[in-house]
C-alpha cells in the first residue's frame, strides 16, 4: 500500500498486468532486446536477459523501486510478482532512459494498424519517425 504524498491517505495499488502485450511482458521483452545488443568483442551478449531484468531492477531503487530485506538481511529491489501498475511503471521508465543513454532499440508496436506491427525504437520514436530515421542513418551512394 502507498500513502498520498500530500494528504497521507492510503492508496490502493492496482496490480501489475501480466500475459500478452502487457506491462510485465514488455519490461521482459525490453530486457531482452537489451541482452542482445550488448555483445562482447566477438559479438557474443554478455548479460542474459534475467540479469538485465536484475540490474534494471536495482537501478529503479533510485526512482522509487520498493525494496525488501532478503533472508539474509541484506536489502534488495522488491519481486516483480508483488508490483502494482504504477510500480511496474517505474521499471518501464527505467528502461526507456537506459536504452536512451546508451543508444539501444527497444521492440514496440504499432496499433496503428491490424495487426500491430511490432518496430524497433530509439529513444521512443513512433514507427513512421523510425522509418524516417533508418533513411537518413543509410551511408549516402557515392
Amino acid at each position: 500500500m502507498t500513502r498520498c504524498p500530500n494528504c497521507g491517505a492510503l492508496l490502493i495499488a492496482r496490480p501489475r498486468s501480466t500475459g500478452y502485450r502487457s506491462q510485465s511482458n514488455r519490461f521482459h521483452g525490453h530486457c531482452n532486446d537489451i541482452a542482445e545488443q550488448v555483445v562482447d568483442a566477438r559479438g557474443e551478449p554478455v548479460y542474459t536477459p534475467a540479469q538485465v531484468a536484475a540490474a534494471m531492477k536495482r537501478m529503479a531503487v533510485s526512482d522509487g523501486w520498493p525494496t525488501m530485506l532478503s533472508l539474509d538481511g541484506s536489502e534488495e529491489p522488491m519481486s516483480e510478482s508483488n508490483a502494482s501498475v504504477e510500480q511496474e511503471m517505474i521499471l518501464l521508465r527505467v528502461q526507456e532512459r537506459f536504452a536512451d543513454e546508451h543508444g539501444l532499440w527497444l521492440r514496440e508496436y504499432d496499433d496503428s494498424v491490424a495487426p500491430p506491427i511490432p518496430y524497433k525504437s530509439i529513444g521512443g520514436r513512433t514507427r513512421r519517425e523510425m522509418e524516417v530515421y533508418w533513411r537518413e542513418q543509410r551511408p549516402k551512394k557515392a
